[in-house]
Order: structure tokens, then C-alpha cells, then sequence
């Protein structure tokens, strides 16, 4: 079966800054792509953009979307194009921790890589003493 498919979607340019790092830290990341939003979007088109870009990466075992912060313009989008896509899985909250642990189980469905990002980022949200 396919890999799954990741799509960070933030506020720009945080959604290609995380996309650059991750591809650099790991290499080629294979079905990952960023959609940056710039504040001033027109929110209607930004979606329809965005569900297009869902639709076109879904390669069998869904899509993933990483997004930074719900609520806002990015997460509204988001939310937006996931109800409209049946194969596919939202996060809120996205960090470096996050997306590469997503990378890392791309090859299961969707809703497991969902799952393995939140322990990823989980994991890493600590303190030092």
C-alpha cells in the first residue's frame, strides 16, 4: 500500500520552514508538501487550493494535515478541506517533533501516523531541571 501523504499547513512561512528543516534533517521526505497562508488570504479560495492539494496527494492511504494553531485563518482552512476530504486526518499544534515523527510512519494510514505525530510531539514537550 502507499505511504500516506503529510500537508503542513501554517501561517507562512512557518509551513515551508518546517518542510525545509525536516528535508534536511531526514532527506527526502517522499509525499510531504507545505501550504503556507499568508494573512490576508481570501479564506475561500486558500481552501479550495488546499483541498485541491489533498486530493491530489491522497495516494491510497490518506493525508495527513499538520496545522500550527486552531482557530485562526491556517486552522480554519484546514478544518475546511479535511471535513471535505472523507480519507484524511487534522492535528493541531504542529512543531519539528511532530512532523518528523509523522514522517517516520508515513507507510501506515492515515489516522496512524495522526496518532504516532501527537506522541511525537507529546514526548518532546518537557522541561528541564
Amino acid at each position: 500500500m502507499p505511504d500516506c501523504s503529510l500537508i503542513v499547513v501554517a501561517h507562512a512561512p512557518l509551513a515551508s520552514s518546517l518542510v525545509s528543516v525536516a528535508n534536511q534533517i531526514l532527506g527526502d521526505t517522499g509525499l510531504l508538501m507545505a501550504f503556507d497562508i499568508d494573512l490576508d488570504c481570501d479564506s475561500d479560495s486558500m481552501t479550495r487550493n488546499l483541498l485541491q492539494e489533498v486530493e491530489n496527494a491522497d495516494r491510497g492511504n490518506g493525508v495527513l494535515i499538520l496545522c500550527d494553531l486552531k482557530g485562526a485563518t491556517p486552522g480554519n482552512i484546514a478544518t475546511r478541506a479535511h471535513l471535505r476530504h472523507a480519507e484524511s486526518s487534522l492535528v493541531f499544534g504542529v512543531n519539528l517533533p511532530m512532523l518528523l515523527r509523522g514522517i517516520n510512519y508515513m507507510h501506515q494510514h492515515h489516522t496512524g501516523v495522526a496518532k504516532a505525530a501527537i506522541e511525537g510531539a507529546c514526548n518532546c514537550i518537557t522541561t528541564v531541571e
